[in-house]
């Protein structure tokens, strides 16, 4: 029988544990309500995540537009019923549309998504996966990734193998914790009111429509660096190192490496090179107040808000 949208409340999320070895050490961490605390210091050589009980929840999210997707998604619907039987599955809201026997949640939903969902399967590329975790505000559940895209470097599980690699990873699986960027875009037009943004990649500052170069003031905590004359500026995460990052002629990261890459678009400049800061430092990206040119800030591939002369953008993990 088909599911109409519901209204889901808050709830305390399926327990899950961390467990973090180095060497022939191990520490426990119990993650509540799909919190994970990150130590700042220290390399884990293993990461596993141990489901105490069963996902009461798993959000499926597919690729757009394909219809071969789609149907592989209502495949393995069908199988996890069956292998969980009382899961609930939810499924974005426009996508409910066309498949009305999942739940969904609603627009005001979206800031407690990561107090509803306990385990998120994506059917796509890394594309959809970005999309997946640009809708989580706070923390992101456990992602298992299965790859209908063109490269995959973040969706490693054929779709082929999906009751095997499910099957495994509901009792236990390691797994890699990547940071991600939390970016304030501030204006000076005291009308508008700062904007908040979570990236898995980048942070791009560029200059948007204009023939002109950018023009960008770079701080590292409050410490002036330089003022970057070019096309526009990454700023990118471990994860991100390998997207936009090294296109631009940035270092490549192991994506546990605490670091945030710092790196110029084709600058006018025959010195500049990319900078890798550690991961506690607080980035400011700003216009000056002499800017020939607004500019543009990028998240993850999607557009963002527009810059004018004196706005800036603040960037930390």
């Amino acid at each position: 029988s088909a599911t109409t949208s519901t209204t889901r409340t808050a709830r305390k999320r399926s327990s899950l544990s961390i467990v973090k070895c180095q060497d022939n050490e191990c520490t426990i961490e119990t993650i509540r309500n799909g919190q994970i605390q990150e130590h700042a210091s220290g390399l884990f050589k293993a990461t596993r995540l141990v489901f105490r009980e069963a996902p009461q929840a798993i959000a499926l999210f597919v690729r757009r537009n394909d219809d071969f997707v789609r149907a592989k998604m209502v495949e393995l619907a069908n199988w996890l019923k069956y292998y969980l039987y009382d899961v609930e599955l939810l499924v974005e809201p426009d996508v409910h549309a066309q498949l009305p026997q999942f739940s969904t949640w609603r627009a005001d939903d979206a800031d407690r998504l990561c107090d509803i969902i306990d385990l998120v399967i994506c059917l796509g590329g890394d594309g959809t996966l970005l999309h997946i975790t640009s809708l989580f505000r706070r923390s992101v559940p456990p992602i298992v990734a299965f790859n209908f895209g063109s490269l995959g470097f973040l969706t490693p599980f054929e779709f082929s193998n999906y009751r095997k690699d499910l099957a495994a990873i509901l009792q236990g699986c390691y797994v890699t914790l990547r940071k991600r960027l939390e970016c304030v875009v501030v204006h000076a037009d005291e009308t508008k009111t700062d904007e908040h943004f979570t990236v898995l990649n980048e942070v791009v500052v560029d200059r948007g429509n204009s023939p002109y170069l950018a023009k960008i003031d770079c701080y590292c905590d409050g410490t002036f660096v330089t003022t970057v004359q070019a096309d526009g500026l990454i700023v990118a995460t471990a994860t991100g190192s390998t997207a936009y990052n090294v296109s631009a002629g940035g270092s490549m990261l192991h994506p546990t490496v605490p670091a945030i890459c710092f790196t110029p678009i084709c600058p006018h400049s025959l010195s500049f090179r990319p900078v890798i800061f550690p991961e506690t430092s607080v980035i400011r990206l700003q216009l000056p107040s002499d800017s020939r040119s607004a500019g543009r800030v990028n998240l993850d591939g999607r557009r963002g808000p527009d810059l004018q002369a004196s706005d800036a953008v603040i960037i930390r993990s």
